[in-house]
Formats: C-alpha cells, structure tokens, sequence
C-alpha cells in the first residue's frame, strides 16, 4: 500500500444545502378530557402578548431577561487585536441587543434590524444601532435554492425527476415595506428552534392553562370576598303579627311583622340602628329563643383555600418559563439549602439559554463585524461566557483571604473604595497618594505632615507581588 494512497481522503457528501428539515407541528390529542381542551396551536401573537401582563409571567419573563444582560462575558480570538475591536462594538449595543433578543421569550422568535455606521474616526464599521421590531410585523424572507445533492441513478424512480430546492434564510419580510431587509441588515433569533421552524419556541404556550384559570379564580375569589365581606342579613319574623303604635307626632300607625323586619333591615345595611321586640318564642324547644332575630350569611369557606390554589396556578407558571417555584417566594418548611439548590438550577438553565444566543451572536454579530473591519479569512471570534451557577462564593472569599494573607495578592484599593462608598480623596490618603489640587499635599521627597483622621496603615509589599494601583485587580 502506497503511502499516497493510504492517506487520501474518502470523498465529501454534498456540500451546502441538501434538504428541508420542516417545520410542521405534530398532531395533538387531549384525549377528550373536557378541564384541559385547550388547542395552544390556534393561540395567536396578541394572546401571548396579553399574557405579559400577568404579575408571575412578567416577573420569570423580565428575570431571565436581566439576568442575561448581567452576565459576564468576552469575545475570544487568536488575534487579539480583532478580539478587542469586535468585544467594544458588542458591548455598545449589548443592552439593544438583549432587549431585543427576550422578545423571543414569549413571542417564540425575535426579528431586529442592524444599523451600520463608521466608528473610530473612520477606522472602523460598527454595528450603531439594533431596532427590535414587533414580532407581529415581520415574517422570514425565504430564497430558494438549489439542492446539492444529487440522486444516484438506482434511486431514481421517475424519468423527468427535478431536483428539490431549499429554502434559505435571505432577510425579513416587514410590513409597510416593499421589498424586504436583507440578511447583512437583520438578526433573526428563533428561541430553541425545533423542526426547522423559524418561529421558536413559545414558553408561555405550556403557561396558557394555568394562566387562564388564574384570571378566572382572582375574579371568583374578588366577588367571594366581595360576598361575604359585606355578607347579606338575614331576618325572621312572624309575618302575620300586626303592631300599632304613635309615632313621634302622635299619628297611629299599624305595620306588620314582615314591614318591621324589612325596616330593619335596610337600616342595618344603611350603617343605622336597629331595634327589634323582645317577643320570646313560648314553644322553642331549647333554652328561650326571641320571635324576631337577625343574622347572617355566611360561608364556611375561608380566603386561605383562594391563596392556595392561586400560589398553585402561579407556580404552574413559573415552572412552564424555567424559574424554580423558591426562587421569588418562601418555601412552607423555610428550607434553605433547597432554596439555594433551586437557584442554582435556574442558573444552569440559564446558561443553556447562553448557549442557545450564541448560535446567532457569533456567525451574525461578531463574524459580521470582523469580516467589515479586518477580512473573511482572518482568525474566528467567538462569544464567551463566565457559567453562571458554577462557583461557589464562600470558597472565592477564602481562597482571596487566603492569598491576601499570604501575600500572594493584593486588592485594587481604587475599586474596593468605590464598592465601600469612599469619597476619592479618602482612597487617596489610604494609598498614601496626594489628592489633585491639594495645596498641603507634600513636594518632592518631603515628609507628609497632614493630619488625618485615621490611622496610617503600612503596606509591606513582597517581591514579586502587584503594587496596589498598579493594574492588579481582585475581582468578585
């Protein structure tokens, strides 16, 4: 066996695009069970936008969404001078970025428009502005193409067979506008795509059923307390007995039981008074018990069973959109640890999330960016992110207190007096260093005779160790 021939490659598949991965739903069955005939596939963009309104959706829906935006991260290339270019464009439009991105939180895809203009002078192209549009005016502008492969013989069934095309992503449709976006001016977001299908994943699709229920039991429950928080009195009288009496002007009047009870009443409702006959009832069985008497109606329910299965339906929902039920609530038993341990679920779930952005923020952001600034042919950037959840903070404090003890490190007094509320000029006289526009401050080699209002702590730097001030940074 010849070496050339041992070590030549096996022939490639069909490069390119090759077939359609479709993205039809599948056929859905509620076994007909009548409490949940709910058909989410007929649910439209305005009924998952009318559902943000919900206190528990808008809250697991704008946590994940700020939790994104906080998250630590950079842009990583061989060069690192295209890195450095490509990471302050990305940072300028990140929070832009990110606001338009969670729209595919609840609408299941996020179309925005990128500007672009020069930066630096000149020396660059940057990506200026991210306009998110609303998801109900834009739709994907498909441009068929060709497929790539090609039949082998034997597998051909009909004389005339045409080769398939594919559809691919070429731009946004919007309405209003003639002719559509093209691709160098959008970003497309579809949140975990599935079956091809460019529209996402709805989250609040499997939140509908609770969400619906939940605005049906706060109306029952508002109109329950309404009830029975003003609860309707009940009187008992003998209609038949009649009364006569003077009123105060000395005219006779004659009313009935029925009348006196129904006066009574009224007045009790009205915040009045109210004055029944002593009468006793000669023939009650039990103790003595008055012929006229008043009371109410009442339910044995209490508003507890309401809160309940409020808290359920609300948990129902947390669930449905990624967020632990102990993440924004106390638990029954006040478990911390378990508290502790949903956080830190929510977080890995967070950065699966990540990952899922990072499919569309390198191949349309970053390489966009880098092939305007520098070349199509020049080093891969790539978005990085620190895992949220991996790290423990206790074991980072002692591992810093032990390096500080030790020497080994040394803390940025200028950031560690920012985060303790120091004014400048207290930083200052810590590190020992004149505050600008000081007129006592010491000239030269010159003694420092200012008196302070603390105590001169003497740092003894050891070799090798970074001077604070001097570029090392303890972060966390």
């Amino acid at each position: 066996m010849s070496e050339p021939f041992y070590f030549r490659k096996a022939d490639p598949p069909a490069l390119g695009a090759t077939f359609e991965q479709g993205s039809g739903r599948p056929f859905q069955s509620y076994m007909g069970l009548p409490a949940i005939m709910f058909d989410t596939s007929k649910l439209t963009l305005a009924d998952f936008s009318e559902m943000r309104t919900h206190p528990q959706v808008n809250a697991s829906l704008c946590l994940m969404s700020f939790m994104l935006h906080q998250c630590d991260w950079y842009v990583e290339c061989e060069d690192q001078k295209i890195a450095d270019v490509v990471e302050e464009n990305l940072r300028l439009i990140w929070t832009e970025l990110i606001r338009g991105l969670s729209t595919a939180y609840w609408a299941g895809f996020s179309p925005m428009v990128l500007e672009w203009d020069n930066a630096n002078n000149g020396q660059n192209v940057f990506i200026d502005k991210v306009k998110d549009i609303h998801p109900s005016q834009a739709a994907v502008h498909w441009k068929e193409v060709p497929s790539s492969y090609r039949p082998r013989p034997q597998d051909v069934t009909g004389a005339n067979t045409v080769p398939p095309k594919v559809k691919v992503y070429d731009g946004i449709d919007k309405i209003g506008l003639g002719y559509p976006v093209p691709p160098e001016h959008t970003l497309w977001y579809p949140l975990l795509r599935e079956h091809g299908n460019y529209y996402g994943r709805k989250l609040l699709e499997a939140a509908f059923a609770p969400w619906y229920f939940s605005l049906l039991m706060h109306l029952f429950s508002n109109r329950y307390f309404e009830r029975f928080g003003e609860p309707t009195p009940i009187g008992r009288a003998p209609f038949q007995e009649e009364f006569q009496y003077k009123d105060a002007s000395g005219v006779d009047i004659e009313k009935t039981g029925k009348q006196v009870i129904e006066e009574s009443l009224e007045r009790l409702r009205s915040g009045g008074s109210v004055t029944l006959p002593s009468d006793r009832d000669p023939s009650a069985s039990v103790g003595s018990e008055y012929t006229y008497d008043i009371s109410y109606l009442e339910s044995n329910m209490r508003g507890a069973d309401f809160e309940r299965y409020l808290a359920r339906l609300d948990e129902e929902i947390s669930l449905s959109i990624f967020t632990p039920m102990l993440l924004m609530r106390a638990g029954e038993h006040g478990s911390l640890n378990l508290g502790v341990q949903h956080t830190q679920t929510w977080l890995w779930s967070l950065n699966a999330l990540a990952m899922d952005i990072k499919e569309y923020i390198d191949p349309y952001i970053l390489q966009r960016i880098k092939d305007y600034n520098f070349s199509p042919n020049a080093p891969r950037v790539e978005w990085k992110i620190r895992p949220l959840g991996k790290d423990n903070v206790e074991t980072i404090r002692a591992i810093a207190t032990g390096l500080i003890s030790g020497g080994k490190m040394m803390p940025d007094i200028d950031q560690l007096g920012m985060a303790l509320g120091m004014t400048l000029k207290e930083v200052r006289q810590v590190q020992n260093k004149p505050v600008p526009g000081d007129p006592n401050a010491p000239v030269g080699n010159a003694p420092d005779l200012r008196q302070r209002d603390r105590p001169e702590r003497v740092v003894n730097t050891p070799a090798g160790v970074t001077r604070p001030g001097s570029g090392g940074k303890l972060n966390g």
